[in-house]
């Protein structure tokens, strides 16, 4: 189950444990607590309307590894987990449409997995292509059709999301409802707090 779920190496070391919140702002803690719960009752939180999870805003804030940390915990319960990062998961899909192979197959998987994670939703160009928008429109939809569980990590915040494509912003915003966290304060990047 590892396997196919696409945890890297690296990402399958992720937990609640080694997630440390020793004089963190109170929004990353917040985040923390709100993953937590979400891991906690997940098997509750699977079957309700509300079961996505959004993690939005500042980059290095720990919205992957915390986000991984659900995966590695839901996986070990022996509940299948696929995890897709955004540019290399698009750069793969593309590359199947150059070279005509299954691009069904691996967009069915994402959307049918018990628990799909989109990482860094929308990450880089200020507008996404159209083949971006059609990708997440198609899986995303479906999911919130069928009400699979989704958690999505994003450095654009809910706002910059409904801007960007209404139609799938309100979507992830109706189902991740209760359990959406923004984390705006630049202090929050542990990647800049290494720096000296």
């Amino acid at each position: 189950m590892f396997k196919s779920s696409r945890i890297t190496p690296a990402f399958r070391t992720k937990t609640f444990a080694n997630f440390d919140i020793t004089g963190k702002s109170k929004t990353v803690v917040g985040m923390y607590k709100c993953a937590k719960k979400y891991t906690d009752n997940f098997r509750e939180i699977c079957n309700q309307e509300n079961n996505w999870l959004l993690l939005t805003g500042e980059p290095g804030s720990g919205k992957t590894h915390l986000s991984m940390a659900i995966a590695n915990h839901v996986l070990n319960q022996a509940i299948p987990v696929l995890y897709f990062q955004h540019v290399e998961g698009l750069g793969e899909l593309k590359d199947c449409l150059r070279k005509q192979d299954d691009i069904f197959t691996k967009m069915e998987k994402m959307k049918k997995s018990k628990l799909l994670i989109w990482d860094d939703l929308f990450w880089g160009k200020k507008d996404p292509s159209n083949f971006e928008l059609e990708v997440a429109f198609e899986v995303l939809n479906y999911r919130y059709l069928n009400l699979l569980p989704t958690i999505i990590t994003t450095n654009r915040t809910h706002v910059q999301l409904l801007e960007i494509d209404n139609t799938i912003g309100s979507r992830i915003i109706e189902r991740a409802k209760g359990h959406i966290v923004l984390i705006q304060d630049i202090n929050a990047n542990y990647r800049l707090t290494k720096i000296g």
